[in-house]
């Protein structure tokens, strides 16, 4: 079965590319100043373990985040159905 829900997240039913707010474009590029200075200061031997935390805490991050779309998504269709009584 399709989850459209999915693919409304991933962007692949709507063509529209949406600019970033510049709010999360300063917090994006805090993000990525602290962890080049984090590869910096590691040492050799735990670069691989510090890429794959990144790794899963990015793969949490993109769960987290499609799981609250749905959530926000299925509210709004509450909503609206709602009003319709």
């Amino acid at each position: 079965m399709r989850d459209i829900l999915k693919e409304l997240y991933d962007g692949k039913i709507d063509a529209v590319h949406q600019k970033m707010s510049l709010r999360y474009k300063k917090a994006s590029d805090k993000e990525i100043e602290l962890y080049k200075k984090l590869k910096e200061l590691l040492p050799a031997e735990l670069n691989d373990l510090f890429e794959e935390y990144i790794s899963a805490n990015d793969k949490t991050t993109e769960l987290l985040g499609l799981e609250r779309y749905k959530i926000g998504f299925k509210t709004g269709l509450l909503i609206g159905l709602e009003t319709k009584k």
